[in-house]
């Protein structure tokens, strides 16, 4: 679980610099619940050895938005969008 955290983790800070470095206006990522989870973790800064990622109930099919703003300083800033 570890590992897996790391892998989602890492592909979230390099998605969030090319986004910054990039002024990309839209992303579209195609993913399974269990790293959507991870990612709504990581983005609300749960504790990873927790695994707390489990009070998320994400569905079958279901679309997750989370709109990044870049500030002045091309810092990447997410927002999940209910």
């Amino acid at each position: 679980m570890r590992d897996f955290y790391q892998r989602i983790a890492t592909w979230w800070q390099t998605l969030l610099i090319d986004i910054a470095s990039n002024r990309t206006q839209a992303q579209l990522v195609l993913t399974h619940a269990g790293v959507i989870k991870q990612l709504l973790g990581i983005i609300c800064r749960l504790p990873k050895e927790s695994n707390q990622q489990n009070i998320f109930s994400i569905g079958y099919g279901k679309l997750i938005c989370i709109d990044i703003y870049i500030d002045d300083s091309d810092k990447a800033w997410p927002r999940i969008v209910f």
